[in-house]
C-alpha cells in the first residue's frame, strides 16, 4: 500500500441538553417553566450533556483494482448471439488465465440477450434484431496490471470496457476506517470543549459513542476516450492508466457528560 495521509476532520454541529434528556441534533426544547419541579435544584447545578458530530477522513493508494469488460454479440437469430457470446467468453477468460489472472478474480457480473434497442427495418436496417452482452469484472490486487488487463481483454473476445475502478483491500479499508474515526473523535472533542467553554460547563467524561456511516471513494477511470488507446494498442499489454488517491470518510456522534461546577 501507498502512504496514508488522514486529513483533518470536519466539525458539523453540537447541543446542549439535559442529562438524561434526548433532543434531535441541533434542537432545543422549548420550557415554558410549567414542568419545573419546585424542589429540583437551579439550571446551574444542573447537570448536562454535551452532543456533538463530526466527520474525519483519511486517505490511501489504491491497493485493489477492478476492471469492468463485456462480450457484445448481435444477430437476427438469439442462437447465433448466444453461440457467440459463449465462444468469446471462453477466450477472454483462456486468455485471462494465461495472463496469470486466477479464475476466481473473473465474476461474470451481468449476462442477458434482449431485443436490440437500435433497430428498426426502416431507418437502420443494418442492425440486427438481438443483442447479447456477457460482462465480467475482474479484480487485481496488484494495481499496475489493470492497463495490461484491459488490453488482454480487448484483444481477446471483450468487445466493451466499462471502466477500471482502483479502490481498496479489506484489510486497508478497516485501517483507513478507524483512521478517520480517530480524526472524527479528535474534532468531536474539540467541538465539546468549545462548546463547554463558552457556556460555563466543565465535561467530565464520555456517556456515549455512536458511529454514523463509512463512505470510500475510489478513484475511476471511465469513458470511452480513456480506452482509445488500449484498443488499438499493439504492443502487448503496456497501457498503463494513472491513478489517485482512495478517500474514506467516517462520521461519529458523541456524548460528553458536563457540570456546572457550581
Amino acid at each position: 500500500g501507498g502512504m496514508r495521509r488522514p486529513a483533518a476532520a470536519l466539525t458539523l454541529a453540537a447541543l446542549l441538553v439535559p442529562a438524561g434528556c434526548s433532543a434531535p441534533l441541533g434542537l432545543t426544547s422549548p420550557d415554558d417553566g410549567t414542568n419545573r419541579n419546585p424542589d429540583a435544584a437551579p439550571d446551574g447545578d444542573a447537570d448536562r450533556t454535551i452532543r456533538v458530530t463530526a466527520s474525519g477522513t483519511a486517505e490511501a493508494e489504491p491497493d485493489r483494482a477492478v476492471v469492468r469488460v463485456s462480450v457484445v454479440a448481435r444477430s437476427d437469430d438469439v442462437a447465433t448471439v448466444r453461440d457467440r457470446l459463449a465462444a468469446n467468453a471462453s477466450q477472454l477468460r483462456e486468455a485471462l488465465t494465461e495472463a496469470g489472472i486466477d479464475a476466481e478474480q473473473v465474476v461474470t457480473s451481468r449476462y442477458g440477450i434482449q431485443q436490440n434497442y437500435r433497430h428498426d427495418p426502416e431507418r437502420r436496417p443494418e442492425e440486427p434484431q438481438y443483442r447479447g452482452q456477457h460482462a465480467f469484472t475482474v479484480t487485481l490486487e496488484n494495481t499496475s496490471r489493470a492497463g495490461a488487463t484491459v488490453v488482454t481483454a480487448l484483444e481477446n473476445g471483450a468487445t466493451r470496457v466499462g471502466g477500471v475502478e482502483y479502490t481498496l483491500t479489506e484489510e486497508t479499508r478497516r485501517d483507513l476506517r478507524n483512521e478517520a474515526l480517530d480524526e472524527a473523535v479528535a474534532a468531536d472533542r474539540e467541538q465539546a470543549e468549545t462548546a463547554a467553554n463558552r457556556t460555563a460547563l466543565s465535561i467530565t467524561g464520555v456517556a456515549s459513542v455512536e458511529t454514523a456511516e463509512t463512505s470510500v471513494r475510489p478513484y475511476r477511470v471511465e469513458g470511452p476516450r480513456a480506452f482509445t488507446a488500449a484498443a488499438g494498442d499493439g504492443g502487448g499489454g503496456t497501457t498503463s492508466f494513472e491513478g489517485g488517491t482512495v478517500t474514506v470518510t467516517s462520521r461519529a456522534l458523541v456524548t460528553y457528560n458536563a457540570t456546572s461546577g457550581n
